[in-house]
């Protein structure tokens, strides 16, 4: 399980929450674990109904927020509508190809499913929480709010973790 973090999030809960949720997906997906989703199949199960795919590929998924939107009223700045996607990209020799086909499939329905899943599997609501956390973020710096004096006086509430970025081979 190769671990990248993107941004500084290594050490923090957001960094813990994202690697717990890659994780778990990824267990899923290669069918080492299962949720209890209807009609959830592993990536390898949606390959066998389709014939041999390509073995050499390296394949990847990963998490991102889409279409994060909010909306102002008199006193608050409110969550309107988003959603996460699962995505996947293919490379072979190290050129970026056409995704297989059972990965797509396999991350159509995480995505299609995502609100379920959230709901039995609290680490993907985590998730969808910090999503919303950091496009609310982006939002607000896009709009020109200064924000850099309230982070800075309350670094202290930060929830951290100490981790070393690692988890347990994942193998099938």
């Amino acid at each position: 399980q190769l671990v990248r973090y993107i941004g500084r999030v290594i050490n923090t809960d957001l960094g813990r929450v994202m690697r717990e949720a890659d994780y778990t997906m990824k267990k899923w997906a290669v069918g080492t674990e299962r949720p209890e989703i209807a009609g959830f199949k592993d990536v390898d199960t949606l390959a066998g109904k389709q014939g041999m795919t390509l073995s050499d590929a390296f394949r990847r998924f990963w998490f991102v927020p889409e279409g994060m939107t909010f909306k102002a009223t008199d006193t608050a700045l409110v969550f309107d509508s988003g959603r996460m996607r699962l995505k996947t990209q293919s490379n072979i020799f190290g050129q970026r190809t056409e995704p297989i086909e059972s990965d797509e499939r396999f991350a159509r329905f995480f995505t299609n499913h995502y609100a379920e899943i959230a709901g039995k599997y609290p680490i993907f609501d985590e998730l969808f929480e910090y999503a919303k956390l950091v496009s609310l973020a982006k939002y607000l710096k896009n709009k020109g709010v200064p924000l850099q004096w309230f982070l800075l006086a309350n670094h202290d509430q930060v929830i951290t973790e100490l981790s070393s970025g690692s988890v347990e081979t994942l193998s099938k």
